[in-house]
């Protein structure tokens, strides 16, 4: 199993703590960060002190000189090639700023019983009345690419053409993955098996991306889904790992304003 994230400069603060939460509940898994550039040596110092956690890879400079807009760059990581994961069965794709939390079963498991109840080389789901997916993606390797390989190669030379309508905003990189999925014959994943809360996730942990965008005042439709998405069990774990002299010492070289905002709504 490999936990991959494809992140920029902006969001190489966030590294840290995925690789901390990420290897602490699953420290068999490998984590893959895609960095479109190169990592800052503050960054590379602290990935450092986690060595001893588990597998990190750190790949550099990836997709160098394709349009980095924002939609454009959250693209990417629906068009990472093959090679990346050739020593791996299974790929999740996720944010960059979650904080994955332990669960019984864990993610592989509930993402291979989604396959499994779908008859599908990946598990996801399609937001309600839309025609986009969600941005946290499984797949098993070997059966995915055998089918998407082809439209994944396709989709990365239009992106470099700039023949998506990314750049302005008016499409969403989550509508991309819809499009390739259905362009490359797979089907979409049934209804009666959804995976979703209210249309996202499942996070398998907490989202930093909720309080960076609402701080004091989380909206009520936001409340709910991450109330129902189990954040409070999520929480009651991270209140337990935030006592570990590793996470101790990230967040005090690298303290997030997401985490103050979190620990004051759940308080």
């Amino acid at each position: 199993m490999c936990i991959g994230v494809v992140v920029n400069r902006k969001y190489e603060r966030y590294i840290p703590y995925f690789i901390f939460f990420v290897l602490k509940a699953y420290p068999n898994y490998t984590v893959k960060i895609f960095v479109t550039d190169t990592l800052s040596a503050d960054i590379k110092k602290i990935i450092s002190k986690l060595e001893g956690l588990g597998n990190v890879v750190i790949e550099e400079n990836f997709f160098k000189g394709l349009p980095i807009s924002n939609q454009e760059l959250k693209t990417y990581r629906w068009l990472i090639p093959q090679s990346y994961f050739k020593d791996y069965e299974y790929v999740y794709i996720g944010d960059a700023d979650m904080m994955i939390c332990k669960e019984t079963p864990g993610i592989l498991e509930q993402h291979i019983n989604h396959m499994e109840k779908n008859n599908l080389p990946y598990s996801n789901c399609v937001r309600p009345n839309t025609k986009r997916l969600t941005g946290l993606h499984f797949f098993k390797v070997k059966e995915y690419y055998n089918v998407m390989g082809k439209t994944i190669e396709k989709y990365t030379q239009k992106l470099k053409k700039r023949k998506l309508g990314l750049q302005n905003g008016k499409v969403r990189n989550e509508e991309i993955l819809y499009r390739m999925i259905k362009e490359s014959g797979l089907s979409l994943p049934q209804k009666e098996y959804r995976i979703d809360i209210n249309g996202s996730g499942p996070h398998h942990g907490l989202h930093l991306g909720i309080w960076r965008g609402y701080k004091n005042n989380v909206k009520p439709a936001v409340k709910k889904q991450i109330l129902k998405d189990n954040y409070n069990n999520h929480y009651q774990y991270y209140q337990i790992v935030e006592k570990d002299n590793i996470f101790k010492e990230i967040k005090k070289i690298y303290p997030l304003g997401e985490l103050k905002y979190m620990e004051k709504f759940f308080k």
